[in-house]
Formats: C-alpha cells, structure tokens, sequence
C-alpha cells in the first residue's frame, strides 16, 4: 500500500508515499514529469506531483487496473473492469 519512488541512476530510495489503503496495482508518468498517478485494490487514484506530494484523489466502483496519460493533452485516463475515467488537469474535473 506504499509507492516507493528510487533514484534511477544509483537506486537509492528517494521516496516512501502512503496514501492506499491496499495494494497499488498501476502507476504512470505524465511526459512532462510534472506529476504521477497511481491507482489499485482500493479503488482509488492518487495524483501526486513531481515533490510527491499528493494533489487530487479520486474513486471508482472497482479496482484500478490500469492507468496512462495521454503524452499531448495530459489527460489521464484509468480503467477498471466495467468503468473508466478521464481526468483532465487545466479542469480539474473527472469525466466518467
């Protein structure tokens, strides 16, 4: 329930995120490495910034299975097994 974030080059571990109350299945980078999502077990995604800071929350009915953000519009878009959601950052909103 904990996303740990490692330096890339040496592996040493920067970060030790809590915000999950289960099992994180997915995580995905914006491109422009403002910020990151996770999603898992417990139904809801965390968008976290680039200092790992968790800036928005939100739920869906089922596990997260699977996220990506589109590399043009930012959008990010998660998916379940019978839902799916966009999350658009100049809105602030989340379309399902």
């Amino acid at each position: 329930n904990r996303i740990l974030v490692y330096h890339a080059a040496d592996g040493d571990l920067l970060h030790s995120l809590k915000g999950h109350r289960s099992s994180v299945y997915c995580v995905a980078y914006s491109r422009d490495g403002k910020r990151f999502a996770s999603g898992g077990a417990d139904k809801t995604i965390i968008i976290w910034t680039s200092k790992c800071d968790g800036i928005l929350k939100y739920s869906h009915q089922d596990s997260i299975q699977c996220l990506v953000y589109n590399p043009i519009t930012q959008q990010l878009a998660s998916a379940t097994a019978s839902d799916f959601g966009l999350w658009s950052p100049e809105q602030k909103s989340v379309s399902k």
